[in-house]
């Protein structure tokens, strides 16, 4: 949401008014069928008004004229989804350091995080029934597949005891989604997820 507006200061000399346009914009959200919209209304509208009195405070004895326009940009959500194997970048391969399961399914989240929590020697890549195995031993209570970003959150809360950061890569590695629980040395697990933004899903 941005606001357009017309902000003027006056000359205490001169008497002279100058005006000039600004712009104030909230920060982007995510609206779902089941998002209260005036609550995202509301709180877009909060941040455009405390950015407006920061502004107005910061010594530039400018003041609020008049309302140009208020404007709402919109784009498709598409949320990131682990899906099925997807070859990594020769890049990342040659390094190997890092196990790309080879499953056949969209629960690729599954596979990765029981792998990592049960590391292997050779053939780690690969689903065996040891793996499935340990894969029922998380609660996967309400977590579709393939998961979202959103859904990992539920998934740490009820696996108390792993922690997921989820990497981006292209060309270098960045944060996509960095855990908000507290790490707990000695007993917690820490796991880092890699995703293909080629097509923006294959957790690996």
């Amino acid at each position: 949401m941005i606001l357009r507006c017309t902000m003027e200061r006056t000359n205490i000399k001169t008497g002279q008014i100058h005006k000039c346009d600004k712009q104030f914009h909230s920060e982007m959200e995510i609206n779902l069928q089941s998002t209260d919209t005036y609550e995202i209304y509301t709180k877009m509208m909060d941040m455009i008004k405390e950015r407006i009195t920061k502004f107005l405070r910061s010594g530039s004895n400018l003041k609020f004229r008049s309302l140009i326009r208020l404007e709402i940009h919109t784009v498709k959500y598409v949320p990131l989804k682990g899906s099925s194997y997807i070859p990594l970048p020769q890049e990342l391969a040659k390094k190997k350091a890092i196990i790309n399961l080879k499953n056949n399914d969209n629960q690729c989240f599954k596979w990765a995080v029981a792998r990592a929590l049960n590391p292997k020697q050779r053939d780690a890549q690969l689903i065996d029934k040891h793996l499935q195995e340990k894969a029922k031993e998380l609660n996967w209570e309400n977590i579709e597949f393939p998961v979202s970003l959103k859904a990992i959150d539920k998934f740490e809360q009820q696996n108390p005891k792993v922690n997921v950061n989820v990497l981006g890569y292209e060309g270098y590695i960045y944060p996509v989604q960095i855990s908000k629980r507290v790490y707990k040395p000695g007993t917690e697990t820490v796991i880092l997820l890699l995703i293909s933004d080629e097509n923006q899903h294959g957790m690996v």
